[in-house]
């Protein structure tokens, strides 16, 4: 971590005697992410990881289509349980220190901000712990009220500045993915220049995956990469008349994209998968990753098929991109090889 602040030290203290677990509690080799998933513990970071400090969430729901984790706040501080606050003991959850799971602050994050698994629920139980949340008593969801604490009833009671800062907290961890999300949950994206070279082979023909493409890249206003500029070229001179109409749209977009292309970014732009940052055509992709996402999306799509984006990550790992020391951005592979109804927004 780049900042001092990106974790309390009760959190690094976790972190530094327990080694990460998977959702159905098997042990993890170390420093092993695990497949994001309803029921388990992880550590949540920020997108700009110098904001604040790193929090606790419990997984509730997952989104696989938005790459995306819904979760309630976790805290260690169980003398603050109110009557939303449930007690997760360290027996049940392989956790080595007591948490309380706050039902009444939920938010979403990006794959991106998952960090380290540090323990687990059954699925069950996250799923009873959301629904009370949503306004369920603890005995509608065979939970009981016993492991509940009792309700924070005004500013007198130091619990109610607590929570008040608890929210604060929660605020700042999911609110720009739950904007996101409220604004439709499109990223922009760009064209994998590998796609190309899959398209060529094609004979020209105007297949069902260039179809998608199309109209992929015109939902996500995608750009093509310099990289690729050569070969969009070439296979439309070589394309049949219908496969050059049907490409216009993506040559006049790539036209103006290089008209008015903003300036490389001065700060350094890497992959935090060790498995993209050492295949070249990643490594090069990734400027125009950054650069299509500039200074205001947290999330940005790639238009590849399984063909060409052939890594496979760290286990669990999702493509996360770091620009300069602290900010991240996530990417999305969208698959031109997948059927409509299969390809993410």
């Amino acid at each position: 971590m780049s900042s001092s602040k990106a974790r309390p030290e009760w959190l690094e203290q976790g972190l530094a005697t327990q080694s990460p677990s998977t959702a159905s509690g098997a042990p993890a080799a170390s420093g092993e992410e695990t497949v994001p998933a309803v029921g388990q513990i992880r550590v949540l970071q920020h997108m700009d990881l110098q904001r604040d400090a790193d929090r606790l969430g419990l997984i509730v729901d997952v989104d696989e289509r938005l790459a995306v984790a819904n979760v309630l706040m976790l805290s260690p501080l169980v003398e603050y349980q109110t009557s939303v606050d449930y007690a997760l003991d360290q027996a049940s959850t392989g956790a080595r220190m007591p948490l309380i799971a706050e039902s009444d602050l939920r938010g979403a994050v990006w794959f991106a901000q998952l960090g380290p698994s540090l323990g687990h629920v059954s699925p069950e139980v996250a799923a009873a712990l959301d629904a009370v949340g949503c306004g369920a008593s603890p005995d509608e969801t065979g939970l009981g009220q016993a492991d509940f604490g009792l309700p924070s009833r005004d500013e007198r009671d130091t619990r109610w500045g607590w929570k008040l800062a608890e929210l604060d907290a929660l605020n700042v961890l999911t609110s720009e993915c739950d904007e996101w999300i409220l604004d439709g949950g499109a990223c922009p994206g760009i064209v994998d220049p590998d796609v190309f070279d899959s398209l060529s082979r094609s004979g020209g023909d105007i297949t069902e995956s260039t179809l998608l493409l199309l109209d992929l890249v015109s939902h996500h206003d995608a750009w093509v990469t310099e990289d690729s500029s050569e070969q969009l070229l070439q296979l439309l001179a070589d394309a049949s008349p219908d496969m050059q109409a049907a490409m216009g749209s993506l040559v006049e977009r790539n036209l103006a994209r290089g008209a008015d292309a903003p300036e490389v970014p001065s700060d350094d732009v890497h992959w935090v998968n060790p498995a993209l940052s050492r295949e070249n055509s990643r490594w090069r992709m990734a400027r125009d990753l950054a650069l299509r996402a500039g200074q205001s999306n947290r999330c940005v799509v790639v238009l590849t098929s399984h063909e060409s984006w052939k890594t496979t990550p760290t286990r669990g790992s999702h493509p996360v991109l770091r620009v300069g020391a602290s900010n991240s951005i996530q990417v999305n592979p969208v698959y031109i090889d997948q059927s409509a109804e299969e390809v993410a927004a």
